[in-house]
């Protein structure tokens, strides 16, 4: 009589045998599939970072370009209808490279492309003037508090503020770059609503030294708070002349706003040494924003913080 093995047993085994080997070839082809696509992000972030190096480079030589300047008394000043001032729009590689690549690029450069502007950091009230040592200090702290006043940010949000700076002013980082960092903080921990934050940050910037606010690249709301002026309609004239004719000297803002030019010494210019520069890119599947602050000094720009977000 003979012996038969349960068929069951034969059928089971043989099933176990195919699922490990199938697990082996999903598992040998997951990771060839995870190496590619490894390779694939880290050669998309490799080139963010160039086209982002890029971008701040072509920053740090337009800025370096327009101190050299070539159209009269407009190289002496800085002012919003410059080359600098001008927003890049968002521009994809493919549309600025397409004649220099072949099919398979192209494909690849349509997902990929980036945006930009150059920011005069000058055109805010500086914080600076109030940690730092000068003799304006004063004429800072009610600068600021009249700021608050203008953005319609109560009193007391001003006294925590100002105690916040004096607070952090021998703060060990003070006189770099990361200033900026500081001061989203202090900003954040007021409790004043989101949509103050943001008005305040546009207009208030930490420097490492007291500047003065050019006036040809200032708000409405900054120069009323560096002139200690509460009525803004008494600016319209101001404001309405220098953005066709910027002011080539502080002697000639005095024809459309009248203050003591004595007063305002060291504390109003029409040049600026600080800039920022803010972009995004786009490469492929990755992305990222960047954020530099460049300090142009003499003839030379160059970086003295930078943050991607």
């Amino acid at each position: 009589m003979k012996k038969f093995k349960p068929l069951g047993s034969t059928i089971m085994s043989a099933i176990i045998i195919i699922s490990i080997a199938s697990i082996l070839v999903s598992s040998s082809f997951f990771v060839s599939l995870s190496t590619i696509l490894r390779v694939e992000s880290q050669r998309d972030i490799s080139q963010l970072n160039w086209i982002s190096l890029a971008l701040v480079d072509y920053s740090r030589w337009i800025l370096t370009a327009d101190l050299k300047g070539s159209k009269g008394f407009y190289s002496q000043i800085d002012h919003l209808s410059e080359p600098w001032a001008q927003r890049i729009p968002f521009s994809r590689l493919d549309k600025l490279l397409g004649g220099q690549m072949d099919e398979a690029d192209r494909v690849l450069f349509s997902m990929s492309g980036f945006e930009g502007y150059i920011l005069d950091e000058q055109g805010k009230l500086n914080v600076a003037g109030i940690t730092d040592s000068n003799k304006k200090k004063q004429w800072f702290k009610l600068s600021l508090k009249n700021l608050f006043y203008i953005l319609k940010i109560e009193e007391s949000k001003f006294i925590s503020f100002y105690n916040s700076l004096i607070k952090n002013q021998k703060n060990e980082n003070l006189h770099n770059g990361y200033r900026y960092k500081l001061l989203i903080n202090l900003v954040n921990d007021l409790n004043v609503s989101d949509k103050n934050k943001k008005k305040l940050l546009e207009k208030i910037v930490w420097l490492p030294e007291p500047t003065p606010v050019n006036i040809n690249t200032a708000s409405i709301e900054v120069i009323a708070s560096i002139f200690h002026e509460k009525n803004l309609s008494k600016l319209d004239y101001l404001i309405e002349t220098k953005k066709k004719y910027p002011f080539r000297s502080i002697a000639e803002i005095s024809s459309t706003y009248n203050f003591n030019i004595n007063n305002l010494s060291g504390l109003i210019s029409n040049k600026s040494n600080y800039f920022s520069v803010s972009g995004y890119v786009q490469f492929n599947k990755a992305e990222k924003e960047f954020f530099t602050i460049l300090k142009r000094d003499k003839n030379k720009v160059f970086a003295i913080y930078e943050e991607e977000v």
